[in-house]
């Protein structure tokens, strides 16, 4: 029973998926607080086995400056489509030019766009996406902890 019951456990930011009704579209959302290379490897794997084929990858992305932000994005960088880069409102928080000039150089061609905070990159990506994309929100436990609240609040309302 106690096997049993630990493999049924799921934990709140470990590659969550949630489904968001918003702006009468249902977006599929992955909440994971992966902050190093190898959470970053294990999430890419993840997204990769539920690739659709014409769904995109937007990233909801804020890391500390003290994490391996070049592994973490260097882990990830093939899966995500679209980055929406912010600042994590903390002093230890990676700066969006920081963390863009990182993606640019793994990913010179990458498109990103640049928030204030991870909330507003978050409610910019429910309005930017179409129902066969999905948003993985990642890079910190704070990251995923300011987009919670948010993940059923119509962003219009």
């Amino acid at each position: 029973a106690l096997v049993s019951a630990m493999q049924q456990i799921k934990l709140m930011g470990r590659f969550q998926v949630v489904t968001s009704q918003l702006l009468a579209k249902n977006l599929q959302v992955i909440l994971d607080v992966a902050h190093n290379p190898q959470a970053a490897r294990a999430l890419a794997e993840n997204l990769e086995a539920i690739k659709s084929a014409n769904g995109k990858t937007m990233a909801v992305f804020a890391m500390l400056a003290d994490k391996d932000i070049h592994g973490v994005v260097e882990g990830i960088s093939k899966e995500i489509d679209c980055w929406y880069i912010a600042c994590i409102d903390h002093v230890r928080g990676a700066t969006t030019f920081d963390m863009q000039s990182i993606i640019k150089k793994i990913a010179p061609t990458a498109q990103c766009k640049v928030f204030d905070k991870p909330a507003n990159a978050y409610l910019q990506a429910c309005i930017d996406v179409d129902e066969t994309d999905k948003i993985v929100v990642f890079g910190s436990f704070y990251t995923v902890a300011s987009v919670l609240p948010l993940i059923h609040r119509d962003p219009v309302n």
